[in-house]
């Protein structure tokens, strides 16, 4: 099993050091994986202000372990995370001692040392170190002084800070377009990042007013949701898992699963889903490469007619619309 220390204060170090370990090369910040790692790429951006960004879309080979060491300067560790791995697989292989870095939105400071396991399989992730002068800034900007209190006197903890819904999904496959090769590339990169710190921070600060809720539901229970969520939004092209099918992954009740999805994600069950699914039918419109027709068929509609009409209700056009302003 690969092992790795992060001891570097800004990303574009930390993938200069990573790609002169495998001896590939680097441009613009960015290297593509050795094969004895999997395939994939990892990229560096500054941000300025201190802010430093690691962007890595992998399919891994075997598991990684991350080993970070606690330092006397405090900044903040911010990662978004995707993968396509089940909590089961992971806790027959993951190392002693390891924290499981799958499906969420995970928060860490510098003043504690951690070891992290990525699990083998497809992952998509978004890391942001914020320096603590650019936190207080951020925090007089947006009069959150309070939530930013409360985010630093939160313990080290074992599992993620926030569940993944489909707003940070939709963020996060913009920022990993394959079409996205043009010179303003950085800029957007920049751009959806601070669309996601702000979602974390607006998120935190909401949730500061719902403890309660929260405190209904255990880790394992959280992240068996997690599991729920990913099944929604990651199966879209196949048949609609039912009810009681997602509340049997969950390990609850239809009447509880229903309940404790909609008081995490905000909307019901099938809402969401749908939701979503109109999400990426807009992003596939949106390429110009795809009828009306096919784009439904996507995302599961065969009936043209009743794709047009909920697309229109997330919307507010019809997908036809779409094509003719692109």
């Amino acid at each position: 099993m690969n092992r790795f220390a992060i001891r570097h204060h800004n990303y574009s170090d930390f993938v200069h050091g990573i790609a002169g370990a495998f001896g590939v090369e680097i441009t613009n910040n960015e290297f593509e994986l050795p094969e004895s790692l999997g395939n994939g790429f990892l990229k560096g951006v500054d941000l300025g202000n201190g802010l430093s960004v690691l962007m890595a879309e992998a399919s891994l080979r075997h598991g990684l372990v991350l080993e970070t060491e606690a330092v006397e300067e405090e900044f903040y560790l911010l990662n978004f995370q995707e993968t396509n791995t089940e909590i089961n697989y992971v806790s027959d292989l993951q190392p002693e001692g390891s924290i499981p870095l799958l499906t969420g939105v995970y928060l860490r400071s510098s003043l504690n040392s951690a070891q992290y396991y990525l699990p083998a399989g497809h992952l998509r992730s978004v890391s942001v170190i914020m320096p603590l002068t650019w936190m207080q800034h951020f925090a007089e900007q947006n009069e959150s002084g309070i939530m930013l209190e409360h985010l630093r006197s939160i313990p080290f903890q074992k599992h993620h800070l926030q569940l993944m819904d489909t707003e940070y999904r939709i963020i996060i496959s913009k920022l990993f377009d394959p079409e996205l090769k043009t010179p303003l590339r950085e800029l957007f990169i920049g751009n959806r990042v601070m669309l996601l710190i702000e979602k974390f921070f607006t998120k935190h600060y909401l949730g500061l007013n719902s403890v309660e809720k929260e405190k209904q539901l255990t880790a394992e229970e959280r992240e068996r949701l997690a599991e729920v969520e990913n099944k929604l939004v990651n199966g879209l092209f196949e048949e609609t898992p039912t009810i009681d099918d997602l509340a049997k992954m969950a390990a609850m009740s239809a009447t509880k699963l229903k309940r404790s999805f909609k008081s995490i994600f905000g909307l019901p069950v099938y809402e969401y889903y749908q939701k979503h699914r109109m999400h990426v039918a807009k992003d596939i419109l949106l390429t110009g490469s795809y009828t009306v027709k096919q784009v439904g068929q996507r995302v599961g509609y065969q009936n043209i007619s009743h794709f047009a009409a909920a697309f229109k209700k997330i919307h507010g056009v019809l997908p036809s619309q779409m094509l003719v302003n692109k």
